[in-house]
């Protein structure tokens, strides 16, 4: 799972997002539902994604580059045909970004697949966040209150784009940035029912182009949603602010709680769920499969990134400013690249992407990468 690029400012876009989520209806508070069930099927075990070796990761001495052009990338993700670019905000005092855009693997110049369109009346709107899983890309955009919010999915290699939710089909209830996900399957998201202190988890159907309603949480928040391979992470919040993870494969009638408490924004694929916790400092690793969570690094690493297909976590060390990729759950693991303002990169095609170091700080045109080793 590629986890939401919240664009430039999104810390204070997020608030205003959920000030409008809780517009007339007050906070979202009352007690977590659904109950703890049994254990669905997980996903079938991957041996791909394990790995006990304790032997260095070796990385290479100069690192492959990915041309854009004259196009200046402030945040890179992936999708399985190729890379995921935002420029940098207009100005310092927009925020998100104006358009994304698509090149693949190989480089070339960049083609914009996504535009930030002006809502009814002419009120600019900008794109707020945006997710990637499988071929496809789901992005908010929204007015600088966070109103007049659209969800949209779009696959860039072909074009197709669906209006996956608004807040005029919503009438007025607010989307958080870090509540929605795909995985090229489905786009889930989390909306607080306007007027109704209540939030509704939903599903999209990219195939179909049908919406699905998942649950219902009278008096209580959905959070930190999640989603790879069908398999759904999100949290559930109560009054007392007390949130409850759970695990839902999507081919099964009912989520799962687990014992973990990630906080924050997590990473995800088909055997872990990882997270950074402030305190005390540990990058964190849950399994899925055994049900146990261990400390996979002492560093205080954050912004995590899972690989989908082999057994390697990459994060960002904001104490020594630099990246670090560590093989789970051995926790050997190797530094590289400065960390730049635009953020953490993307896993894909076997590969580790991200922008390095430009001067000035804000974007550039290249994207570094190295390949992963398999095991």
């Amino acid at each position: 799972m590629r986890r939401p690029r919240l664009l430039s400012g999104l810390v204070f876009a997020g608030m205003l997002f959920f000030l409008a989520a809780c517009s007339d209806g007050g906070i979202i508070t009352g007690p977590s539902t659904p109950q703890p069930t049994a254990i669905p099927a997980t996903p079938t075990p991957n041996p791909a994604l394990v790995s006990n070796a304790t032997a260095a990761i070796t990385l290479p001495a100069s690192m492959n580059t990915v041309s854009l052009g004259t196009y200046q990338a402030a945040t890179v993700g992936a999708t399985t045909q190729g890379l995921v670019l935002a420029p940098p905000p207009p100005n310092s005092s927009t925020l998100g970004t104006a358009s994304l855009a698509f090149v693949a693997f190989k480089g070339g110049t960049p083609t914009t697949f996504a535009h930030a369109t002006p809502a009814t009346g002419n009120i600019a709107r900008t794109i707020n966040a945006y997710t990637t899983g499988g071929a496809w890309v789901a992005y908010v955009q929204a007015d600088a209150q966070g109103g007049n919010w659209e969800l949209w999915a779009v696959n860039p290699a072909t074009g197709t784009k669906h209006l996956v939710d608004s807040a005029t089909q919503e009438h007025g209830s607010g989307l958080l940035p870090g509540d929605f996900a795909t995985d090229g399957t489905d786009v889930v998201w989390a909306v607080a029912v306007y007027g109704q202190n209540s939030s509704t988890l939903f599903a999209y159907d990219l195939a179909s182009g049908t919406r699905r309603t998942l649950d219902n949480l009278p008096a209580a928040s959905f959070v930190a949603v999640a989603l790879v391979n069908r398999l759904l992470y999100f949290q559930t919040a109560d009054t007392q602010n007390k949130t409850t993870a759970w695990l839902w494969l999507l081919t099964q009638p009912t989520p799962t709680q687990i014992t973990a408490r990630p906080k924050g924004a997590v990473a995800l694929n088909s055997r872990y769920v990882a997270w950074y916790d402030a305190d005390p400092g540990n990058l964190d690793l849950y399994d899925i499969v055994t049900g146990k969570t261990t400390a996979v690094s002492e560093a205080p690493c954050v912004m995590p990134i899972l690989a989908p297909d082999r057994p390697f976590i990459a994060c960002l060390d904001d104490v020594d400013d630099q990246y670090q990729v560590i093989r789970v759950p051995a926790g050997t693991s190797a530094t590289f690249g400065l960390h730049a303002t635009g953020g953490f990169g993307a896993i894909a095609n076997g590969r580790l992407y991200w922008i390095p170091e430009p001067n000035p700080l804000s974007s550039n045109t290249v994207v570094d990468y190295f390949d992963l080793p398999a095991s």
